[in-house]
């Protein structure tokens, strides 16, 4: 039909109207070569800068469509580069940030480069969604720092030499490449020397396919320094050093700007809690913000096999057996279920599975579908648990599709999704 219309003689801009979405439509229909065959036509007879530009991001989007990343990388560059402070510019590299995120699964890289957009041009037409994204992914970099202290930190509790009161400060600055800075750690030279043999600190960088957690046990590591203050002297330190190392002075005055800031518990015990929370709160970004259930079961799994005794335990488990069923896994999800119900058969967990699989064990009163909408409220504005919420609402949906419940459970699905925190 758009390409009927080209036969009426329509104006320069309205040619212009058809001819786009003409292309646009070809794409939604997968005809992804004739669509970059209608675009490239369109180049040649661009009018304005504008126009050019919007063609152009077309043509990447195509690219992207067709799964082609290698080229629309170096199409959305293309464009930066020619279309410099404008909104296809920022354009560009949101997309770029996008795929990065989605595509090649490079979170760090990601960030960047909605940061970029975001510098090229504050108010542009993809300013609130480089907001959104740009709000979790610095979560994320944030947890993924935390994470690398508290597990390097923690690794090293068993050394006498360290005082268990108080806590202490670590950095990481724009003025050498993934340092932490650990003042104040040890009280004598023996100690310091077994640092210097032994301890290896990392600013994680994470993926979508290399895990966090792979990196916390100590791949693609970084050379760092650390500066020491021991009876009132300066000591410097440079581990895995290397030609392309230097260790950084402590007498130098040029100002540096501090990336990340964490403080760390002296006491075990502090620093285990601080370990449970970030890795909890990085398999709920995981899961909910990323939909990248894999990760998320990770993640779930070290605080499942590390931390037993937790009283969040129960709901890890329960957590991995939703993502196993939705990567499709049902038997093995079934198989955490069923050790929910025979090993901790008065937790809310239990009474959860049984409610669902209508287990005789548990007579529900009225309506089923209302007496779960009521838990997953629960779980969702009580407990802030949204995984546990988000599976009893999916249920309501499935099980009970013709009751009044069905579509509020299916608003609060896309509630926990959009929305909550």
């Amino acid at each position: 039909m758009f390409k009927k219309g080209l036969n009426f003689g329509p104006d320069l801009e309205q040619k212009y109207i058809l001819e786009l979405i003409y292309g646009q439509t070809l794409r939604e229909i997968r005809k992804y070569k004739t669509a970059l065959i209608e675009f490239e036509k369109m180049t040649k007879g661009a009018l304005t800068k504008d126009e050019l530009a919007s063609i152009r991001l077309e043509i990447a989007e195509t690219l992207i469509r067709m799964g082609d990343n290698e080229k629309a990388i170096i199409a959305l560059e293309d464009i930066i580069q020619d279309f410099a402070k404008t909104d296809p510019a920022a354009q560009a590299y949101f997309k770029l940030g996008l795929l990065y995120k989605s595509g090649e699964g490079e979170f760090s890289e990601a960030l960047e480069y909605f940061k970029s957009s975001q510098k090229e041009l504050p108010r542009s037409s993809v300013k609130d969604s480089v907001d959104f994204w740009l709000k979790y992914l610095n979560e994320w970099d944030k947890l993924n720092f935390e994470l690398a202290v508290y597990n390097r930190a923690f690794e090293n509790l068993d050394r006498n030499s360290i005082d268990t009161t108080g806590a202490y400060i670590v950095e990481e600055s724009d003025k050498s490449d993934d340092d932490f800075m650990f003042p104040d750690l040890f009280v004598d030279q023996d100690s310091l020397d077994q640092l210097a043999d032994s301890l290896r600190i990392v600013a994680v960088k994470d993926s979508v396919k290399a895990d966090s957690l792979r990196n916390l046990t100590g791949e693609n590591q970084e050379s760092l320094n650390l500066e020491q203050m021991a009876n009132g002297r300066n000591r410097n330190l440079t581990l895995n050093q290397n030609s392309n190392t230097t260790a950084r002075n402590p007498n130098n005055t040029e100002q540096k700007k501090i990336l990340k800031k964490v403080t760390v518990p002296r006491s075990p015990t502090k620093l285990k809690a601080k370990l449970i929370t970030a890795n909890n709160k990085m398999a709920e970004l995981y899961f909910f913000r990323f939909d990248i259930p894999d990760s998320a079961f990770a993640h779930y799994d070290y605080l499942i096999n590390s931390y037993p005794e937790n009283e969040l335990y129960t709901h890890w488990l329960f957590s991995n057996a939703f993502i196993l069923r939705k990567l499709g896994f049902p038997d093995q999800a079934d198989s955490i279920n069923n050790l929910i119900i025979e090993n901790y058969p008065d937790s809310e967990y239990s009474y959860q599975i049984l409610n669902i699989t209508k287990n005789d064990q548990v007579e529900l009163e009225n309506d089923p579908a209302n007496q779960l909408f009521k838990r997953a409220e629960h779980f969702l504005f009580e407990k802030e648990m949204m995984d546990s919420s988000l599976y009893v609402y999916q249920k309501i949906v499935e099980n009970y599709p013709e009751s009044e419940f069905a579509p509020k459970s299916l608003f609060s699905i896309a509630y926990i999704y959009d929305w909550f925190k």
